[in-house]
């Protein structure tokens, strides 16, 4: 059987800012959408759209660890043996999402190298009209087969965006009304036993310190220690536990002890964190249960990057807006640690 792997394979490509090196675990991709970032936004998550650019069947559970399941065989039945389920690391509406292949069909060429990928896909409005699309996609292996697979979604994906593209271009004036309500469809916050999604709660701060360091005060056990908690140590990949306490004088792992789970990464450019088990004594654990975090990591000069913390999965219940209120208070304390930690740092120097 022969594959055309697409969007929620790998990536979309027009221009690559990859070298070619003998031996690759990852690559970027960047490219300018002409529409705005919602309906770039939209044709990426509804399966209406995957449909008409991307895929033959679709179906997408848009939430952290929802699937979405493609075929590329136009009578397939979702969850026969042509379909492709990949998972929902992370997301952020609007902004970026990001995946990782769980199951494939079994005769898929070099299927071990690709179920340990994972992408991210990021937009960024530039216009009314115009939207940059940067794929970020990691986890290739060394060997012959994942390399061979590395080239091939490289060189075989130009014509997929280009048809994102230029069906965007023919979704035109006459569709206007039934896709701005589609958006608003999207974006609409849900509503269970009166309960609704509430926005997220977003900070930022910039830092005179180069982005390397930043990312590594998050990113390494070492760093960690120095300037979050006494007690710090993470296992910086997808799946992996960011562990943290407060407390010089306990151990990782005691009741004290902060744990998160690495939802996504993505280099010196963003880690997504969900609260997995928070110490003993927090007041809001059903609450915690429905969040999770993004990272945002840029550099603004040679010597200053800004971090951008946004959290997400409030909502409109009384322990849930508690809670926002703690972190609002809590994560303030810990940029500003940070901005503390990097002054004394460049002080001393």
């Amino acid at each position: 059987m022969c594959y055309k792997f697409g969007l929620y394979i790998v990536v979309f490509v027009v221009s690559s800012t990859s070298h070619a090196l003998a031996q690759r675990t990852s690559f970027v991709v960047e490219s300018v959408i002409d529409a705005p970032i919602d309906r770039v936004w939209l044709a990426f998550i509804d399966p209406a759209d995957l449909t008409k650019w991307s895929v033959k069947v679709a179906d997408v559970d848009l939430c952290v660890g929802g699937l979405i399941r493609t075929s590329y065989d136009a009578s397939a039945v979702l969850g026969d043996k042509s379909t492709f389920e990949t998972r929902i690391l992370t997301y952020e509406t609007n902004r970026m999402i990001a995946f990782q292949p769980v199951s494939v069909p079994k005769d898929l060429p070099s299927r071990d190298a690709y179920l340990k990928i994972w992408t991210i896909v990021y937009c960024d409005s530039l216009s009314k009209s115009q939207t940059r699309v940067r794929v970020a996609s990691h986890g290739y292996g060394p060997g012959e087969a994942a390399q061979q697979m590395l080239a091939l979604f490289e060189k075989g994906n130009v014509s997929k965006l280009q048809r994102l593209n230029e069906y965007l271009q023919t979704d035109s004036a006459a569709d206007t009304i039934k896709r701005d309500e589609k958006i608003s469809k999207t974006d609409a916050p849900s509503q269970k036993n009166n309960i609704e999604s509430m926005p997220p709660l977003v900070q930022e701060i910039e830092i005179d310190a180069p982005i390397g360091l930043v990312w590594d005060a998050f990113s390494t056990s070492k760093s960690m220690a120095e300037w979050m908690a006494p007690l710090a140590q993470i296992d910086m990949k997808v799946g992996g536990k960011m562990l943290a306490n407060y407390h010089a004088d306990g151990k990782l792992g005691d009741p004290n002890t902060i744990e998160n789970t690495v939802l996504c990464f993505d280099p010196r450019r963003m880690i997504s964190l969900k609260a997995t088990k928070p110490p003993a004594s927090f007041p809001f654990m059903d609450a915690i249960a429905k969040t999770w975090s993004v990272l945002y990591f840029e550099a603004l000069s040679p010597k200053r990057s800004r971090i951008r913390i946004v959290g997400m999965g409030y909502d409109s219940s009384e322990q849930s807006q508690q809670m926002k209120q703690f972190f609002q208070v809590g994560n303030e304390w810990t940029l500003k640690a940070l901005n503390n930690y990097f002054s004394a740092s460049s002080a001393n120097k």
